[in-house]
């Protein structure tokens, strides 16, 4: 009998199976890095659509409020002065209208384009837009009228004989009421003006968008003083303390509040829900559900990115710069000796950074007040009205000057730059609208609620760190680097070196989307 061989199928051996999958494997990793890739370019090109749009409003609201100028008032005057002594020791006034005239731009762009805001404890106004103290010698404790805009305005009018425009001694010694002006407002000594502007930092129009948000009425917020009690859109006049549901709903909200979104929160305030004569740039439903949001409950819609974090607003980033563009920001590099200085477009002579102002060597005979405002300090030879201004808007300086080359004393650092041995001040200040990109950690320095400061000493804290853009920086360059004349601020620095040592000041930036670094369309940004 004859056998019939079988038909044998054939097939893949295990290593030939395990080849396939490692392909099939590769393939798909291949296809999943690819998507992830344009996924990540999608989201990056979104979030620079959305700044590049936001940056446009920006501008035109900047452009508009530049186009104003602004009246110079006596404390504007007081502050630009210069007050050397005669041979026989008497105090002499030598004015600088031009500086005050800079110095008024800068109060006025402040109070119109706020850039952020904290909640603070005052019963009348419980919102501070980084508003800072101008002393009225004639008031005790920390009464409002200090924080009244424009800046100085609760300050009495000499109109002493001869009549003089810059206030000296006589704030502390004229007590007579028939030496102020009546047509100021109230003529008693430490009495509320009328006519004010804004308050804590912020005119009432700039405020109004934040305080519609967080569900005060109308009249809280329509720069009025509807009750007459000499304050304009305080608590009462928005709250009606007999409604116990708005009260709550008010109250939450702002216990809700996280300064994380304070930027974001205002920026969406001014260019969305302006009210007054700047009005708003865009409306609502120009905007898409993936580009606003509230993301902590607060009842204040934030402009987020991508990636859902809100983005951050700087008004004067005067101590940012980009490392994927360095030439916008000379400061934090040296310049050489060749090359042109940068100029503060907000101070097109320089007045600002003239030695005779700006160096307590020749400028250190202030009238008393300014010591109340920025007191003395040896180390650094800065007089006591440019520290006033620092602490209330801008840094004049490069705070890293004095890092340049590190050999070189610290007092040499904070000379005049034009001292070839430090670091040279650059004044590049344009507006910064920031994403902290994938990584949602910017690289910009930024309080958190566990190391806000303690009032009254936020304000200052803002103005001094956080609201110029200061970049996290090594151990080895702590933030007393930052911090100009004003020995108030020395409780801080343990707290701040704890967050900047152990940060890294170019991984931090480095994948950050700004108005600064954005490219060409449609190559994404870098």
């Amino acid at each position: 009998m004859r056998r019939v061989p079988r038909n044998h199928t054939a097939g893949f051996t295990l290593i030939e199976l395990m080849v396939v999958v490692v392909i099939m494997g590769i393939i798909i990793a291949f296809i999943t890095t690819a998507a992830m890739d344009g996924v990540r370019r999608a989201e990056e090109r979104a979030t620079q659509a959305l700044i590049t749009k936001l940056e446009s409003g920006v501008s035109d609201r900047l452009e508009a409020l530049i186009g104003n100028r602004p009246p110079i008032n006596d404390a504007h005057r007081a502050l630009a002065s210069i007050y050397p002594t005669d041979p026989a020791g008497r105090l002499i006034v030598i004015p600088g209208e031009q500086r005050a005239a800079a110095i008024a731009l800068a109060d006025y762009l402040k109070s119109e384009m706020p850039d952020v805001f904290f909640i603070q404890s005052n019963t009348d106004f419980p919102l501070n837009f980084a508003g800072t103290p101008y002393p009225n010698p004639f008031a005790t404790g920390a009464p409002i009228a200090e924080y009244l805009l424009p800046m100085g305005h609760s300050l009495p009018k000499f109109v002493g004989t001869p009549a003089r425009p810059i206030p000296l001694g006589d704030w502390q010694q004229d007590t007579n009421a028939a030496n102020f002006d009546p047509s100021e407002g109230d003529p008693v000594p430490g009495g509320l003006r009328a006519g004010s502007t804004g308050i804590f930092g912020a005119s009432y129009a700039a405020q109004a968008g934040i305080k519609k948000n967080l569900g005060f009425t109308a009249a809280g917020y329509d720069g009025t003083d509807n009750d007459g009690d000499k304050l304009v859109d305080e608590w009462d006049e928005g709250v009606n303390t007999a409604d116990a549901a708005q009260v709550k709903i008010i109250t939450d909200r702002m216990r809700l509040h996280t300064h994380k979104t304070a930027r974001s929160e205002m920026l969406y305030a001014l260019l969305v829900e302006g009210i007054g004569p700047m009005g708003s740039l865009f409306t609502a439903d120009e905007f898409r559900d993936t580009e606003v949001k509230d993301t902590d409950g607060d009842g204040l819609p934030e402009f987020v990115d991508a990636w859902g974090e809100p983005l951050q607003f700087f008004r004067w980033p005067v101590m940012y710069f980009s490392p994927s563009s360095s030439e916008v920001q000379k400061g934090y590099n040296p310049y050489t000796q060749t090359e042109t200085r940068q100029q503060n477009p907000l101070d097109p002579n320089q007045n600002l950074v003239a030695p005779a102002w700006w160096d307590s060597n020749y400028n250190a005979n202030d009238p008393t007040v300014f010591a109340q405002m920025a007191p003395a300090n040896t180390n650094w030879n800065m007089s006591r009205m440019a520290a006033t201004f620092q602490a209330s808007f801008y840094s004049l300086m490069d705070p890293r000057g004095d890092l340049y080359p590190t050999n070189v004393p610290r007092a040499l650092g904070w000379a005049w730059d034009r001292n070839a041995s430090s670091g040279r001040r650059a004044f590049y200040s344009k507006f910064l609208i920031l994403s902290a990109g994938p990584d949602r950690v910017p690289g910009v320095f930024l309080y958190d609620e566990s190391t806000f400061p303690p009032n009254p000493k936020i304000a200052t804290a803002l103005t001094i760190l956080e609201n110029q853009a200061s970049p996290y920086i090594p151990a080895d360059r702590g933030p007393e680097a930052y911090v100009p004349n004003n020995p108030n601020l020395a409780s801080f620095y343990p707290v701040i070196k704890s967050i900047t040592a152990s940060a890294n000041v170019i991984a931090g930036m480095d994948d950050d989307l700004t108005n600064h670094n954005i490219s060409s369309a449609g190559t994404g940004v870098r």
